[in-house]
């Protein structure tokens, strides 16, 4: 009806496959349903073009929409992930847009006798989700070896977890330290004391 397409369908397609009081129109629920949703997906597919224009595309990629001359405008406003707005023109029937670095979904408003809305959407590459655990030389490629520490189980998180928040304890080491140098001192100490006995006696 000039904004967009239309589909006619003769036949009742929400209809139930058994409905009170009369016999059903068509038999399309009646059976086996994956008729009825093929028939349902291609419709939809049919509306929205997907046949003839990509609305799906990974960060980085140039996204092209079909811009009719007829009834399209010539220029956009393009609106990113980042509400930074920018102007877009169309050339041979094409909307070419570059920069889609951002993941998101990316706006078009442009304006022929009325406004026009349009968009795409943007997104992040199959490898940025994909959660196969790397080995440890993959991780010193990334890290570097020794800037970073590796937990194999539940009680080394924890462990390490403790570590960052609180610290390690230094008073058992403190301990330590205070025994050594007492019993550094008394050694000293036996020493001296023991030289300035025996003068003194001399």
């Amino acid at each position: 009806l000039g904004r967009g397409r239309v589909l006619t369908l003769t036949t009742p397609i929400s209809e139930s496959a058994l409905p009170s009081g009369r016999a059903p129109w068509n038999e399309l629920w009646s059976s086996d349903a994956w008729p009825t949703l093929m028939l349902v997906s291609e419709s939809l597919l049919y509306l929205v073009n997907s046949g003839e224009t990509r609305l799906n595309y990974v960060a980085g990629q140039t996204a092209v929409l079909t811009n009719n001359p007829e009834k399209d405008p010539e220029r956009y406003q393009l609106f990113t992930p980042t509400d930074e707005p920018q102007d877009v023109a169309a050339r041979d029937g094409k909307l070419a847009v570059k920069f889609t670095d951002i993941p998101g979904t990316y706006r078009l408003k442009g304006f022929r006798g009325e406004p026009v809305i349009r968009g795409f959407s943007v997104n992040l590459p199959p490898q940025a989700s994909d959660l196969t655990r790397i080995t440890k030389e993959q991780l010193d490629d990334v890290l570097g070896p020794q800037r970073y520490r590796f937990a194999g189980t539940r009680e080394e998180i924890n462990r390490d977890i403790g570590e960052a928040r609180v610290g390690r304890e230094f008073y058992p080491y403190l301990l330590v330290g205070l025994a050594l140098i007492l019993a550094l001192e008394h050694l000293l100490a036996n020493r001296f004391y023991r030289h300035e006995e025996r003068a003194v006696t001399a």
